[in-house]
């Protein structure tokens, strides 16, 4: 998107196009600095209304947006990329680059309106600064950690899963490290156990594992870490660490009755997951199954899988013998009948009636006879 902003500034009192007319911004009081590059903080004051009824919807005194990290509607953060330090201007901002066709509830229904879907968005706003925050020490990334912490638990409770996420990784990334500072330490374990939190609502159990481990390495007695890796494993069918990390869980906290009425339920919901897997695969595999989730990363092979691979390597032996045998027997056939052909030949050859020599004898006796019999009608 920003290849397409303007990179000149008009002159106060016209209307700009940033992105066609998707998103215009009209200069109220001109700056005197350049603004801030991807990836720098921008500090700002703001109020935004919707354009049409010029309700007020969102106002922030002392605002504070990473560009590039989505941390406000994107016409915002665009016109935040093209605006100068001091800088003051309207900037209106199409419903596809504002809260686009689902809206978003009011956070505080007493002082500011709820966003409608499909709204036009007027935001009147002023550049007071930036932070690159690879300059900062670590007090002030402190102060914006905390601030995009409480931007990602504002996506999160309005369901916004993915810009919570991208809050809670941008703590991490402020605070990575500085792991030894107690303070930094503590926004670091609840950012990793709020990111456990913000994939477990998505289902990805596996991501969510993940942070948990991320919190538990820094903060071993960290009971939400334990509690939320127990409700993963769980979702995994690892009975035995959610076992233990629900068991780790109440030694920290003796008084939770929620972990506590965990436990107690987990062995039906072991039973009632092996009967599942019966009735889909039947018991030998089913037991395969779970010790394959038992063991998690390890690519243990099923047992019935050994079992199966071993029976067609019996059976194919069995059939390599079967052959052989039947291989033997066929050559034995055959040299059995081309005896008895020799014999039968030789004893053809030895029989009166058989050749040219056996009927020679009947011939001379036949030619005899008939000759006799042709002399006695002869009759001179």
């Amino acid at each position: 998107f920003f290849s397409h902003m303007a990179d000149t500034h008009p002159v106060e009192g016209e209307w700009e196009q940033l992105l066609d007319n998707n998103i215009t911004k009209k200069i109220l009081e001109t700056g005197d600095r350049n603004g801030p590059e991807y990836g720098d903080t921008a500090l700002c004051t703001f109020s935004g209304r919707l354009l049409e009824s010029c309700e007020l919807f969102a106002h922030e005194d002392e605002a504070r947006f990473v560009v590039g990290e989505h941390d406000t509607t994107l016409g915002l953060e665009l016109a935040l990329r093209n605006m100068k330090i001091n800088e003051r201007a309207l900037v209106r901002v199409d419903p596809k680059y504002g809260y686009g066709y689902t809206g978003q509830a009011s956070l505080n229904p007493d002082r500011e309106a709820a966003v409608p879907p499909n709204a036009w968005l007027e935001y009147d706003v002023r550049l007071c600064g930036f932070v690159n925050m690879s300059q900062v020490e670590l007090p002030e990334r402190k102060v914006h950690a905390k601030h995009h912490k409480a931007l990602g638990n504002a996506a999160f409770y309005r369901q916004d899963y993915q810009q919570a996420l991208r809050l809670y990784n941008s703590v991490v990334k402020l605070l990575a490290g500085d792991t030894e500072d107690p303070e930094g330490r503590v926004l670091l374990v609840n950012c990793h156990n709020n990111i456990a939190a913000a994939f477990a609502k998505q289902e990805e159990w596996n991501k969510a594992k993940e942070a948990c481990v991320e919190a538990l390495l820094l903060d071993a007695n960290n009971f939400r870490g334990l509690q939320r890796a127990g409700e993963c494993a769980i979702a995994l069918a690892d009975w035995d660490e959610a076992e233990m990390a629900w068991t780790k869980a109440l030694e920290v906290d003796p008084h939770s009755t929620h972990v506590r009425n965990s436990l107690k339920k987990l062995s039906s919901k072991r039973v009632e997951y092996q009967k599942k897997q019966k009735a889909m695969w039947g018991g030998k595999l089913a037991k395969g199954l779970e010790e394959d989730t038992r063991n998690n990363d390890q690519e243990a092979t099923p047992a019935t899988v050994r079992e199966a691979k071993a029976h067609v390597e019996t059976r194919t032996e069995v059939e390599r013998s079967t052959e052989q045998v039947q291989q033997a027997q066929a050559q034995d056939e055959g040299q059995q009948s081309q005896r008895a052909n020799t014999a039968m030949e030789k004893q053809d050859k030895g029989h009166p009636n058989n050749g040219d020599v056996g009927w020679r004898p009947l011939v001379q006796l036949a030619g005899g006879l008939l000759l006799v019999y042709l002399l006695t009608q002869w009759n001179p």
